[in-house]
């Protein structure tokens, strides 16, 4: 490998980091951008101040978050929340989501309806609406493939 290889250069930002703190984990996937919404999917609910109670079960520690975590969408069966979508970080210009499903209600396409509620959201408010997930998360993968996310690079956080 050349010098200028970005696989060499990563290898070298890692050695780096190891010799001098040491690394506790290391994790890499790919990074989407919602260029189009697939409107055929939004129908998830916005989480407001009248229905954050449905969260108390499955999700409660966003709820202490949820100032820092909007716009958040859920999908409810059974008077709780199942599945959301909350921006994981967010700025003027863009917000990256951050989905999660209860184990037991995953498989139904919920992580799609939150996504596509959230994308649209940030699309609405002028951002960019981003989305990125490990290598080895496959459904998490197929959500991006199923709302034609545009892959355009590699996520990589080094901890």
């Amino acid at each position: 490998m050349d010098k200028d290889d970005p696989k060499k250069q990563l290898v070298n930002v890692i050695n780096l980091l190891e010799k001098d703190n040491g690394i506790n984990g290391l994790w890499i996937g790919p990074a989407f951008v919602c260029n189009e919404i697939v409107t055929d999917y939004c129908d998830a609910t916005l989480v407001t101040e009248d229905n954050k109670f449905f969260l108390e079960h499955g999700f409660s520690s966003l709820l202490a978050e949820l100032k820092f975590r909007e716009p958040c969408y859920m999908v409810t069966e059974n008077d709780m929340a199942v599945s959301v979508c909350f921006s994981a970080r967010s700025s003027d210009k863009a917000a990256e989501a951050g989905v999660e499903t209860l184990e037991e209600y995953r498989g139904k396409g919920y992580a799609i309806r939150v996504a596509s509620s959230w994308a649209n959201a940030i699309r609405q408010s002028q951002r960019i609406p981003l989305y990125s997930t490990s290598w080895e998360n496959y459904s998490s993968q197929s959500v991006a493939k199923r709302l034609q996310l545009h892959f355009y690079g590699t996520d990589i956080s080094i901890y």
